[in-house]
């Protein structure tokens, strides 16, 4: 027999195999398969029209854990080359065109072995398809037949691997469809990815590796050799590049007379959200063996630019389908259990096509070996280790013996190494998202299948970005200001420089996963009216020197950790994110422009309950940044007509508050962790900005500076509770804890209900505050009943006005500029609430420079008062909708320590004033009086003041009751002339003008 015609035949079986394992078992019965062997036995096959198989591709993403399933598929056309005359030298090619397949999110069952294991393990090697390729009968091939063939297996399996190591796929218009149908609705949400161009080369065959002949056949003649076949590489190399890459997204409704068909190849009107610019180049490395070092799958991407548009609308949607993944999870099925898997492993695996003979989620082994290395899976972990030495295949008479490449480790529970290293690299992210929801329903009815968009917001939105995306071509990277969409309000987040790295281990049963990201820069800015005003804006003047970063602005790292047990499964998550210096434009009234973002989904089925998970995944973020300023805007009320939202109404002068050494933590709580805190006030008006607050951290002697006293601010809060629970919680609250702040001992003074005026009237409660126990109880009591829960203690904290007229600033813009300030959107808040709000402050100063006034005419003049309070262990409280009364509020104030000293004129300015030199001329007005001299009465505060506030909406009334205790004062009265007395200073200084709200009355 020649062994030209040996050789032809193995070409032949090979091709037809690998189409029938490759191809064949994922088209429907209208491909031809013979007259596809016939024609590429040519050189080439051209096949039009090719419906995928459903099934078939459903078994194959549920085997590899994939969470999608195929809805439908389809092929425009295939096209097929093989190079017959060099088939071990030249490329394979592959040419597919108009390829569409629509994929459905769905659950899967989470087991021990992740989707990159299992897709590493279930590739067959070459050995095994060679060998199930050649049990095989062909009618036109009889002398490859049987298992004796003068060629040897490996040298068959060395065949396929040149042949699979040389194929070259182009892909023309390929779209993959996203889409997901809501509960109890006719509307389908769609995602949509299209692709104009991708290749894909395995370029492992051009690697340089030594090649072997000896054994090859019997012949002598060296003219009838076949060409040199070369082994297996350890590592194969894959190329994947995409050009022209969008993500579009859709929504459709289906009336009654719509058709199976329709329903799989309507798509309706697609809005174009995301598109790459430039190619994006995918290099895949797969090792073939356990036997040398490294992941078993390397990943490395490279992209250019990437932009997105985005509307509230599209946001909700991409939201919508993320949750889609989750909607159906039973608590049953959500994990499988150990006792499935130990049912499981009592049968043999069947295998399929796909699989050769692997086993489910495990390694290739000998047929005969494949129970028994199950049993080891679950065995005790102190059992020694079995290793098993390699199988030598040299004969071709032993087909069971020919796996080389098997690695056998028995011995323990699940394999240890890497398993997944990646790399990308981004040059560019520009993201706009819209203020206005430009996407409108379509009110009109229609039969059949129907986009929800209305034909003229649809060309709004094509118009608009059809200027966005062409425009980025165009962006000037030297103008001051860059504005994608003229005429429009819209976010605009920009990032350039983007690396994100990782790696994913196995340890025994743990899985863990670590990725880092970093950005070099990162713009986060708003655009009203073509003016960009900066909502983040990162110090660029020490971190960028000589045009170049010394480090990255934002740096994020995650550490998750998946540990698989018997009876369970336990997950952590930890992300840590680090900010280079930064400063943060905070403007309340930007909730109203984003009030189509923040709102209630249009996807959400109201009906439909969130299924809480057992086995939750616990969440620690940490954000760490050195320097975080803060400017805080004040926005103008405004009482007459409506505001428009879009807007942008704020005063000139602002509040800057600088933080220092700040650590965010976010766990079942959110914890704020600050070094020092200054705060001043700024003004367009003003050169320098006014120092007027410092607040930091006390480091006592016997401690070390990690141990000592920081500024912490805690935010609780417990939305968990059922509404049942939670109505029990406060009403067993409101009748047991919290009682009342007011003093229920009749101690002294008299009661706050007159006798025989109000007879329904609880008289238990006394017109004065309660003495240091009630206090406490009731805001105990208060916490433990909050929904909303904010904690703030302060070690040290110094507080500076050197003028009246700036106490009167800051006090208008804070009463009536930020907290009379409501949002425009409506907000439904039909359930009641409580939030409570506790402040601490262990240490205070308190430096006030009061004005002398001349009696006779009134008029400032231009000497000053100097008033300065030293208080110790100072407690705010407040809470709001207790006892289930939304308009009910308490307010307590403690102060256990207070030193009061005064100069009615003085000659020092307040420059001086944040100096900590002692002023000599200051005198002592308030202080303590001994213990031994107080009269307690079970108060040990020097001044407590409780305050109860009521309102009543429909009188248009408030309800203030107000009581204050002082206990163990001493007061000096020293004689002054009035306008140099320390109590006329004091209320002249509080008796501030208030500017209201403009247009209230109007």
């Amino acid at each position: 027999m020649s062994w030209f015609n040996l050789w032809d035949g193995l070409k032949t079986k090979t091709c037809r195999y690998l189409l029938q394992r490759y191809l064949g078992q994922f088209f429907e019965n209208n491909l031809n398969l013979e007259q596809l062997k016939v024609d590429l036995y040519n050189g080439k096959a051209v096949v039009e029209n090719i419906s995928l198989k459903v099934n078939a591709l459903n078994e194959l993403f549920e085997g590899q854990g994939w969470a999608f399933e195929v809805v439908s598929g389809q092929i425009g056309c295939l096209t097929a080359m093989v190079p017959w005359n060099a088939l071990m030298t030249n490329d394979s090619l592959l040419n597919i065109s108009n390829l569409t397949i629509t994929l459905r999110p769905v659950t899967r069952c989470q087991s021990g072995t992740t989707m990159l294991e299992s897709m590493w393990s279930s590739v067959s090697s070459s050995m095994q398809m060679a060998e199930e390729c050649m049990k095989q009968i062909d009618d036109d091939i009889p002398f490859l037949n049987h298992n004796n063939a003068l060629i040897g297996l490996e040298k068959f399996a060395e065949t396929i691997d040149n042949v699979l190591n040389r194929i070259h796929a182009n892909l023309t218009n390929t779209t993959i469809n996203i889409e997901y149908t809501l509960p109890k609705s006719d509307k389908k949400l769609i995602v949509s990815f299209k692709a104009k161009h991708v290749e894909y080369k395995n370029q492992t065959g051009y690697g340089k590796y030594s090649s072997s002949n000896e054994g090859f056949g019997s012949n002598d003649d060296s003219t009838e050799q076949p060409p040199n076949l070369k082994y297996l590489p350890m590592i194969a190399k894959h190329n994947l590049v995409t050009n022209d890459l969008t993500i579009h997204t859709s929504e459709l409704i289906y009336s009654e007379s719509h058709t199976a068909e329709t329903d799989t190849k309507s798509v309706g009107s697609l809005c174009k959200i995301v598109e790459f610019k430039g190619c994006q180049n995918f290099e895949i490395s797969v090792k073939q063996t356990e036997n040398i070092v490294g992941p078993k799958i390397n990943l490395e991407v490279i992209i250019d630019d990437i932009y997105f548009m985005l509307t509230p609308r599209q946001t909700h949607l991409l939201t919508r389908i993320l949750k889609g993944f989750d909607d159906v999870r039973p608590k049953d099925k959500m994990l499988k259990k150990f006792s499935d898997f130990k049912t499981e492993l009592s049968y043999p695996h069947c295998n399929t096509k796909m699989t050769g003979i692997v086993e489910k989620d495990g390694e290739w082994c000998p047929e005969g070996d494949s129970f028994k290395k199950s049993e080891f899976l679950y065995t005790d972990m102190k059992k020694n280790k079995i290793s098993s030495s390699d199988i030598s295949s040299t004969s071709t008479n032993s087909i069971s013996t020919s796996y080389s490449n098997a690695q056998l480790n028995n011995g323990t529970v699940e394999k240890s190494g890497e398993i997944l290293k990646f790399k990308m690299q981004i040059f560019k992210i520009v993201a706009v998202i819209l203020h206005n929801d430009i996407l409108i329903e379509n009110t009109t009815s229609s039969v059949g299948t129907s986009s929800v968009y209305s034909n003229e917001s649809f060309e709004n939105y094509s118009k608009i970005a059809n200027t966005f995306f062409p425009n980025t071509y165009m962006e000037n990277p030297l103008k001051e200001q860059y504005i994608p969409i003229p005429n429009s309000n819209y976010l605009l987040i920009m990032v350039s420089s983007l690396l994100v790295s990782g790696n994913q281990q196995r340890r025994c049963n743990e899985l863990t996963l670590k990725s880092t990201l970093s950005a070099t820069t990162f713009d986060f800015s708003e655009i009203l009216d073509n003016i960009e005003s900066h909502l983040i804006l990162f110090d660029r003047k020490n971190n960028c020197q000589e045009g170049y970063h010394t480090r990255p602005e934002i740096t994020l790292s995650h550490n998750s950790s998946y540990l698989f047990k018997q009876n369970y499964n336990t997950c952590s998550n930890t992300i840590e994110c680090t900010l280079d210096d930064c400063t943060i434009e905070l403007d309340i009234s930007l909730y109203d422009r984003l009030s189509a973002l923040i709102s209630a989904s249009p996807f959400i089925d109201l009906d439909a309950h969130e299924v809480v998970l057992e086995n939750s995944n616990p969440m620690d973020v940490q954000i760490k940044c050195n320097s975080f300023k803060i400017n805080l805007r004040f926005p103008v009320i405004d009482g007459g007509l409506l505001r428009d939202p879009m807007t942008k109404n704020i005063r000139s002068d602002y509040l800057l508050l600088d933080f220092r050494n700040v650590l965010v933590q976010w766990k079942s709580y959110i914890c704020v962790i600050v070094d020092k805190v200054e705060g001043f006030y700024c003004d367009e008006g003003i050169k320098n900005d006014i120092h007027i607050m410092q607040c930091s951290s006390q480091n006592k002697l016997d401690k070390s500076p990690a141990d000592m006293e920081k500024i912490v601010v805690r935010v609780y809060s417990s939305n968990d509770i059922s509404k049942d629970e939670e109505a029990k919680s406060f009403e067993n609250s409101a009748r047991q804890k919290c009682k009342s702040p007011f003093s229920s001992k009749c101690s002294y003074g008299y009661s706050s209900n007159i006798d025989g005026l109000y007879e329904s009237t609880d008289k238990t409660d006394f017109f004065l505050p309660g003495d240091t126990d009630e206090i406490n109880e009731f805001c105990e009591g208060c916490k433990d009943s909050s929904n909303l829960k904010i904690l703030v203690s302060i070690p040290k904290v110094k507080i500076v006005l050197e003028s009246k007229d700036l106490y009167e600033i800051i006090y208008n813009r804070l009463n009536w500029n930020l907290l009379m300030w409501e949002p425009q959107s409506a907000t439904s808040q039909e359930e009641n609430s409580v939030c409570s709000f506790e402040l601490c402050v262990k240490e205070g100063i308190l430096l006030m420079y009061t004005d002398i006034r001349d009696l006779e005419n009134k008029e400032q003049t231009s000497s000053r008062g100097k008033l300065k309070c030293n208080i110790k262990e100072f407690r705010l409280f407040s809470v709001t909708g207790l006892k289930n009364e939304k308009n009910l509020s308490y307010f307590c104030t403690q102060l256990k320590e207070i030193d009061v000293y005064h100069c009615g004129n003085i000659l020092s300015e307040s420059a001086n004033a944040w100096s900590d030199a002692t002023d000599t001329n200051l005198k002592r007005i308030i202080c303590n009086l001994p213990n031994e001299q107080r009269v307690t009465n079970n108060r040990e505060e020097m001044v407590s003041v409780v305050a109860e506030l009521k309102k009543q909406p429909d009188k248009r009334l408030k309800r203030i009751k107000l009581a204050f205790g002082i206990n163990g004062v001493n007061v000096w009265h020293k004689p002054e002339y009035s306008v140099n007395h320390w109590i006329y200073q004091l209320i002249d200084f509080l008796n501030v003008t208030t500017n209201g709200i403009e247009n209230l009355y109007n």
